[in-house]
């Protein structure tokens, strides 16, 4: 990826819009970027960043803060760059997210973050995740890569060159991703300590099932099981100590299971007996309860025969009520009819009420309509001149607007000739002070002149000797030469007074044809004003004019004013015209529709009340034929005759039913009392209170013979139960305590705590493969930089064997062929080792990254440290890596830089805030 050119707007530094033509560094060498300190040299990385990534390339500068603070609010803050990659051509556009002014109203409203790729065949994607993806498709590389590789900060591998092994780790992890190790590692110790915690668990579990195995006091296996649970016993024994325990249980179990039986048996013979006692008991109870029913029952029989005789005699009453409710339904249909006619009548008063005030509301509408037609007639009739009077107002109004607009300017033309009277004045001082400058200078130079001619004998007998012929007179003696004063002025002189003599005239010249100018306008604009001047205000002096324009602007601007007024009310005037035009054919064709409407309710006026009439007399005449007010109230007295009919029939259905049931009762009851004489004839000879004392001796024995039983099946339920999950347990240990052997022996393995061995762990031995490519390829470099004096290597041994080691760093001194830490090396040789080990890890970020090769890097700083050796020593290294088709930009403000390399960028602070940048080419 070749950066070709960059436009950066608003970004950083850089208040407006900069261009950066990164083509004409050409495709291969070094250059530098140098300026002054913030002025923004990173930041062209940083827009590059920005570009094709969407964000800085430092960690502490977010997207939201790149917008300048030196920028305009209507300057977008965006970057935009063309670059080559693999033979083709691209552009990438973007923009933060950042608050600029709203475009409608006051405040602020946000910028939502952009993004627009511009592909070689002409596509555009949009979005920002999209762009991103796309970008790192055609480079091949992250924005944590693509940092890591392009950009050389020493400040950050200086870090690299002296960190320990466990600071080395964490560096090596975000850089080559070795994360996954460390999450093995973890996962290996964590699953060596869960099996550990689970081999102890199982282990306590076990003895916790030991404590609860069960055992008679009496037992001789009771001091076994003791000792089992206190001092502890192989679980094999345990497991055949249970076993004897339930064989033991098993015998005793048979004896308490045949008293047990025994015991039934006597109890079933018992309780057939004391059944049978009770059994005879309760017949006698029963017999004499019977005997008293009985008499209860023939006491009761004599009274409901009574009842029943009262009842019968109601009988002619119920016939009497059947005849009158037949009466009253024949009359049924007659009250039916009756409420038709009733009904029918109501809906006859309703609807002549309903005529009555529609014949009201027509009479009251139809005066409402009269006086609003009326009114609008009036209106109309009042709206006829408002056409013509708005026409004459118009006219008189745009009278009055030419007239403002020539007053107005004319007065503008009256305030530009003052300013011109004004400039006429000045030139005209101008002109007269630099015509007394010329004068002055002119007489300068021809005193000068004179005095320079009056002087010419003196300035040639200065080089006249004896013997030598004089140019004047020929004479070869020379006896009384003339001389010179001492106030004489050279030649020089003269030629300096004549130039400041015609610079003076130049500039009176000037002076006087500015001031001719200036006159000539002013004149032309009096002239102009006096054209245009109206008559009224001729003779008047200009100051005076301005004060009756200003006047009479104002009154012309009240006067339009209320002519406007008046234009409006003749527009709503001929607006309601129009309306009432409308209006009115509306209004009288709703008065002819409503005095319809009042003609025709009043004819069925007349007709609704014709037939109530009718209706009324027959309701009338009906009415008096009928026993009951309606057929409600019939029906209502008709339920009550049937209701008391069927309480009478109920009553008398009741006694009957009452009646008989008591003398089949009285049968019943005579039929019993004769079986139960014949039962009691077979008395028990056994005694009650002997037998249930009998038998509650029997029930305590079988008790205490089952609770022995219980005791015994519980234990034995319980001792199984453990033995299975003692067996159960003992398999899981061995099983457990196997498999935690060989992943404790994965976990000290991968994370270093083998004991007697150096604590290396599984990502630190990967990262170590790292390493040793980053030193060898950092060594070409840095050999070339000290002359061979020194070469990395990774120190293959720890400094003892409690501290994580594998990554430390050592320095090999070919000069003395000594070996010791690099941490001992110089500034500068530290700077030329953290450099090269900078580059080298450049290289192996490419190479992991699947052989991307970047046609631009950029080294950031760090030079400052080198002596001149040194610093040619260094970018020779860097032309090393220039080498082909790339790129290498060097980020520095060292002089020496600036000396030794031709090419550069050079960003420069303005002064009124913000930065610039050119390209200087050597």
């Amino acid at each position: 990826m070749r950066p070709l050119k960059i436009r950066i707007s608003a970004f950083g530094p850089y208040a407006g819009v900069t261009e950066i033509d990164m083509a004409r560094l050409g495709q291969n060498g070094i250059y530098l970027i140098t300026g002054d300190t913030g002025a923004g040299k990173t930041t062209i990385f940083d827009a590059i960043c920005f570009a094709l990534y969407g964000q800085a390339s430092g960690a502490n500068r977010e997207s939201s803060m790149l917008r300048s603070k030196y920028a305009s609010p209507d300057t977008p803050t965006e970057v935009e760059m063309t670059f080559e990659n693999k033979g083709k051509i691209y552009k990438v556009k973007r923009n933060p997210e950042y608050m600029r002014p709203a475009k409608r109203g006051d405040g602020e409203t946000k910028q939502t973050a952009g993004a627009e790729l511009i592909l070689p065949d002409g596509t555009v994607i949009t979005k920002d995740k999209a762009v991103t993806e796309e970008i790192r498709n055609i480079i091949g590389v992250d924005s944590n890569q693509f940092s890591q590789i392009a950009m050389i900060a020493q400040g950050d591998f200086l870090k690299l060159l002296l960190a320990e092994t466990r600071d080395r780790q964490k560096i090596f992890r975000e850089i080559f991703h070795t994360g996954r190790y460390e999450s093995l590692q973890r996962k290996l110790a964590a699953e060596s300590a869960t099996l550990e915690r689970e081999f102890s668990r199982i282990k306590d579990s076990i003895n916790q099932y030991i404590a609860g195995i069960s055992c008679p006091d009496d037992s001789i296996y009771r001091a076994d099981v003791e000792k089992a649970i206190t001092i502890g016993m192989p679980v094999e024994d345990v497991l055949e100590l249970i076993e004897k325990i339930s064989i033991n249980d098993e015998e005793t179990t048979a004896h308490a299971q045949g008293k047990i039986r025994l015991r039934e048996e006597k109890l079933t013979i018992l309780n057939n007996t004391k059944a049978s006692l009770e059994k005879y008991a309760a017949l006698e109870r029963s017999h004499r309860e019977t005997v008293l029913q009985l008499e209860q029952k023939q006491a009761m029989a004599a009274a409901l025969s009574q009842k029943l005789a009262e009842a019968q005699a109601t009988l002619p009453q119920q016939e009497a009520r059947t005849k009158e409710i037949a009466q009253i339904q024949a009359q049924y249909p007659d009250y039916d009819r009756y409420s038709r006619i009733i009904t029918s009548l109501q809906q006859a008063q309703s609807a002549i009420t309903a005529s009555e005030n529609i014949i009201t509301m027509a009479k009251q509408s139809e005066s409402t309509l009269k006086a609003q037609t009326e009114q609008l007639k009036a209106e109309l009739k009042s709206t006829e001149t408002a056409g013509e009077e708005k026409q004459k107002l118009m006219a008189e109004k745009q009278l009055q607007e030419s007239e403002r607009a020539l007053l107005t300017d004319i007065r503008k033309d009256i305030s530009t000739l003052t300013q011109l009277s004004q400039q006429y004045a000045t030139a005209q001082k101008q002109y007269l002070t630099a015509m007394k400058a010329a004068e002055d200078a002119q007489a300068v130079y021809l005193l000068l002149n004179r005095q320079f001619l009056d002087e010419q004998a003196g300035i040639l007998a200065q080089g006249l000797t004896d013997g030598t012929p004089c140019p004047v007179c020929g004479s070869v003696h020379h006896p009384e030469k003339a001389g010179i004063s001492q106030n004489a002025p050279s030649e020089n002189d003269v030629k300096q007074a004549a130039e400041k003599s015609r610079s003076a005239q130049s500039a009176a010249a000037y002076a006087s044809s500015n001031a001719s100018a200036v006159h000539g306008r002013m004149t032309a604009h009096q002239e102009t004003i006096d054209a245009r001047m109206p008559q009224r205000l001729s003779g008047m002096d200009y100051e005076t004019t301005c004060r009756h324009i200003d006047h009479r602007c104002t009154q012309l601007t009240q006067s339009m004013a209320e002519i406007t007024r008046r234009i409006s009310f003749c527009d709503s005037a001929l607006i309601r015209r129009e309306e009432i035009n409308r209006l009115l054919p509306e209004k009288e064709q709703q008065l002819v529709t409503v005095r319809q409407k009042a003609s025709d309710a009043a004819v069925r006026l007349s007709a609704e009340k014709a037939t109530a009439t009718q209706l009324e007399t027959q309701a009338i005449r009906l009415k008096n034929l009928l026993r009951y007010t309606g057929k409600a109230a019939a029906e209502k007295a008709v339920s009550a005759l049937e209701q008391q009919n069927a309480q009478d029939k109920a009553q008398l259905d009741k006694a009957a039913r009452m009646a008989d049931n008591c003398r089949k009762e009285i049968s019943t009851l005579h039929g019993i009392i004769t079986q139960q004489q014949l039962s009691l004839q077979d008395k028990p000879e056994a005694d009650l209170r002997q037998t249930e004392e009998a038998i509650q001796q029997f029930t305590l024995e079988k008790q205490s013979a089952t609770k022995v039983l219980n005791d015994i099946h519980a234990r034995k339920v319980q001792n199984d139960r453990t033995k299975e999950n003692i067996a159960a347990r003992f398999r899981q240990i061995a099983d457990t305590e196997r498999k935690w052997t060989w992943v404790k022996a994965l976990a000290d393995t991968a994370n270093g705590t083998v004991k007697g061995k150096e604590k290396v762990m599984l990502e630190t031995y990967i990262q170590a493969t790292y390493f040793d490519r980053i030193i060898n390829k950092a060594n070409t470099r840095l050999m070339i930089m000290t002359n061979g004096q020194y070469e990395l290597v990774r120190r293959n041994t720890a400094a003892n064997m409690r501290s994580q080691s594998g990554l430390e760093l050592d320095v090999t001194d070919h000069y003395n062929g000594t070996r010791r830490s690099v941490k001992t090396l110089s500034g500068g040789e530290s700077f030329k080792a953290s450099l090269a080990l900078a580059l080298g890890l450049a290289d192996e970020i490419q190479s992991s990254a699947g052989g991307i090769k970047l046609d631009t890097m950029f080294v950031d700083e760090g030079f400052g440290s080198l002596d001149g050796e040194s610093l040619q020593q260094a970018i020779a290294a860097l032309t090393s890596l220039a080498d082909g088709n790339r790129l290498v930009g060097i980020i520095s403000h060292v002089n020496e830089l600036k000396e030794k390399i031709d090419n550069q960028i050079v960003v420069t602070k303005e002064k009124s805030g913000g930065s610039r940048v050119h390209i200087s080419l050597g």
